[in-house]
């Protein structure tokens, strides 16, 4: 893991120009979808901004402002 913001499904939707419910897609359906952490005082894991940048530019689902 890099020293990159860490972000929440959420967060990955409204930078990606996606629905939640299609983040929430990917992490079940893609197994090179990058792993979570769990962060202390939250429910749902968090995810290193820069792993899911390359992820989304990797499979071309990238938007300029991710």
């Amino acid at each position: 893991m890099s020293s990159n913001k860490l972000v929440s499904p959420s967060e990955i939707a409204e930078q990606a120009g996606v629905a939640l419910s299609t983040v929430s897609n990917w992490l079940r359906r893609f197994d090179d979808f990058p792993k979570g952490v769990n962060v202390e005082g939250s429910k749902r894991l968090r995810y290193d901004s820069g792993e899911v940048s390359r992820w989304l530019e990797k499979r071309h689902l990238a938007r300029p402002a991710f």
